[in-house]
């Protein structure tokens, strides 16, 4: 048991370490910094958690039956991890330090505390800890206009902390300590915002497509600033009655893609009668299409009473649900395979609204 304990509270090779510099290596990835430190086991206990319940959450997120409340749960306890790990970090390092040391360290500046806080704060520690007061001013005055300016693009934004970090650390100039030894670990940092950021403003990941919903065509099923969920089309996808399908951009100018529900397939008869869709002269069986009533108004072209609309080979025929103000096949007809993008087939946010669809 003696043997089992030490291997988590004691480094293998005693040594003096920086712990703020621990601490920027635990935020590149929890449990870096207890590796820095000397504590492998610490390091692949919190890599590890955070990994897997990083997956777990997403896949609770993502997938068809998983609970939206309870991954989002795990996000949550996942941040605790993170932030668990960079004070972990900081402790062990100074409780394994010598007393000299520490004791050096606490009556200088520490420039890796500053470019810590730099990674939080851009430019507060240039002006306290360098006196460099212009290059502090523009750093906090370029953090500020990131929040009044949403348009400002957002890799320059992930850039801006590691960025004020590493110039500090490259100013401070304080050989003794060795403040070079900090580069790399923000130069990861910065490397993996920038990574994280495009994965976020591409919207398009693993088959997977996350947009917020615009509009109320589909209302009630899709409601304004949902946040929903499609799988991305491929050749084996199989698309059924009912199913809510992305449309390509081009049918509707201004807009990236349309969600529309589809009613009918190619050489089905479409006719809207009382209200009422009819496929092939019957009401298709789905409850959702009992439950839904269609408008026809004078912008209306196809599927009117009287005159059934046969949808063409490789198109289908889509309706919104929100039919009085929902513009769809019948004012611009059946839309082609080729344009499908994906199916939505879940709203993650909110949380109160989350759901899915098969």
């Amino acid at each position: 048991m003696e043997c089992s304990i030490s291997l988590f509270n004691k480094p293998s090779h005693r040594r003096d370490v920086e712990p703020w510099l621990a601490a920027i290596w635990s935020s590149l990835l929890p449990g870096l910094g207890q590796l820095y430190a000397g504590r492998f086991w610490m390091f692949l206990v919190f890599a590890l958690c955070f990994v897997i319940s990083l997956l777990f959450g997403l896949a609770q997120i993502l997938s068809c039956k998983g609970n939206v409340a309870i991954g989002f749960m795990i996000l949550f306890l996942n941040i605790c991890l993170y932030v668990g790990s960079i004070t972990d970090a900081v402790i062990v390092s100074r409780k394994q330090n010598t007393f000299e040391f520490e004791q050096k360290r606490r009556n200088s500046k520490d420039p890796f505390f500053a470019a810590f806080v730099s990674l939080l704060l851009p430019g507060a520690m240039h002006i306290i800890h360098l006196r460099r007061i212009f290059l502090g001013v523009m750093f906090l005055s370029l953090w500020i206009v990131s929040f009044v300016f949403p348009e400002i693009p957002s890799f320059a934004i992930s850039l801006l902390y590691p960025a004020a970090a590493l110039s500090l650390l490259l100013l401070d100039g304080r050989k003794q300590r060795k403040t070079t030894h900090g580069i790399f670990p923000i130069l990861a940092l910065g490397v993996l915002s920038l990574g994280l950021d495009q994965c976020v403003s591409h919207e398009e990941w693993f088959g997977l497509s996350i947009a917020t919903t615009v509009g109320s065509s589909n209302y009630p099923t899709l409601q304004e600033g949902d946040l929903q969920v499609s799988r991305l089309k491929t050749e084996n996808t199989r698309i059924a009655r009912g199913d809510l399908i992305d449309i390509k951009r081009g049918i509707v100018p201004d807009i990236v893609y349309i969600t529309k529900r589809v009613v009918a397939f190619e050489n089905e008869s479409v006719e809207i009668l009382g209200g009422k869709l009819t496929v092939n002269g019957r009401i298709p069986k789905d409850s959702v299409f009992r439950q839904l009533t269609y408008a026809i108004d004078s912008t209306c072209q196809f599927g009117l009473p009287g005159q059934p609309f046969i949808v063409p080979k490789n198109h289908f025929f889509v309706l919104g649900d929100n039919s009085p103000i929902s513009l769809d096949s019948r004012q611009y007809g059946a839309v082609s395979d080729s344009s499908i993008v994906g199916i939505t087939y879940k709203i993650i946010w909110p949380i109160s609204r989350a759901r899915s669809f098969f």
